[in-house]
């Protein structure tokens, strides 16, 4: 267990979505208070850990300095992408520009294993460092969360104070849960009595 070697920080809200759902709400607000839930490789560790099971086959590679770096770039190009997403609008060329290098640095190909159990399709990369991998399935399985023909839709919570991002599966959802639609509701509805937030 990678987690284990680690101190965590601060634990990020898990909401069981797609990897770069998940990575990108590791930021998140806290009481009013922005939070980072990835600030070191501890915290990268138990990221890693959580998602494993995303991860299929893929060897997870043992956290350091370097490879959070890379991560957090992920994630700040992941955030500016789904928050263009999530309004409409087009997203920032660099964020573009990150998720691509990330995608071209590990070239993937499929392969057709046999065996007692029967056929079993397997896919390799062909990175040079087993860091790169990791990072190449966070941000393929972007390309299918924003490239998906489903109804589907990223869309950041209206909640005030929420950061958190999730997948707009009904057309008028507006928030990541229960708990933030209820604290918009009551939101408004002081609006409205008092004038003022």
């Amino acid at each position: 267990m990678l987690a284990s070697r680690y101190t965590i920080s601060v634990v990020y809200p898990r909401r069981g979505l797609p990897l770069p759902l998940e990575l990108v709400n590791t930021q998140f607000a806290l009481g009013g208070q922005l939070r980072d839930g990835m600030q070191t490789p501890g915290d990268l560790a138990e990221w890693l850990e959580a998602n494993a099971a995303e991860f299929g086959d893929l060897c997870l590679p043992a956290p350091s300095e370097a490879l959070l770096r890379r991560f957090q770039s992920l994630r700040a190009a992941l955030r500016g992408i789904f928050g263009s997403r999530a309004n409409d609008q087009q997203p920032p060329a660099d964020a573009l520009a990150t998720l691509n290098t990330v995608l071209a640095a590990a070239p993937r190909f499929s392969r057709l294993d046999w065996d007692a159990r029967g056929p079993r399709v397997r896919s390799i990369d062909l990175a040079e460092d087993p860091e790169t991998p990791v990072l190449a399935a966070v941000a393929r399985s972007a390309l299918e969360v924003i490239g998906s023909g489903t109804e589907a839709k990223v869309g950041q919570c209206r909640a005030p104070g929420c950061l958190l991002f999730f997948l707009r599966e009904a057309r008028r959802k507006n928030w990541c849960s229960a708990a933030c639609g209820n604290r918009a509701r009551v939101a408004r509805h002081y609006l409205r009595l008092h004038g003022k937030p």
